[in-house]
């Protein structure tokens, strides 16, 4: 048997020896080392498959506020935009992203918004694309 690689020319191998742990420090001494997480972002995050509103994801950050809970960070995830593959929020049901993020950082709160890896034809992110979508 023979390595082959049908899709390229030229095929690199890194090879280190060594525990596991000497491995991952030879290999990201040449391809980088991810810097430290902010202090926030070892804490728990508030996250469900989705908040309908701005008032909904409001009302849970208030009711961790209320009862006392720390909430370092709140997950607003899925189908906040007004399309899949527009990255803006929908004005209907978050009609003010600024207020909402003023909000909760004021209270210690970040928020995270996942960017989806989709970019729609008919969207203002995608400047190349054919205009007859539009």
């Amino acid at each position: 048997m023979e390595p082959a690689g049908n899709g390229t020319r030229q095929i690199d191998y890194w090879i280190t020896a060594g525990t596991p742990a000497d491995g991952q420090r030879a290999y990201t001494a040449v391809t980088g080392r991810s810097p430290m997480l902010p202090e926030w972002a070892a804490g728990f995050w508030q996250c469900k498959l989705r908040y309908r509103t701005q008032d909904e994801l409001l009302a849970v950050a208030r009711e961790y506020r209320r009862r006392g809970l720390p909430l370092p960070a709140i997950v607003c995830d899925f189908f906040r935009w007004t399309h899949l593959g527009e990255w803006k929020f929908d004005p209907k049901e978050w009609p003010d992203p600024a207020a909402l993020v003023r909000e909760l950082e004021d209270t210690g709160v970040k928020l995270v918004v996942p960017v989806w890896p989709s970019v729609s034809p008919s969207g203002r992110r995608c400047p190349r694309c054919p205009r007859t979508t539009r």
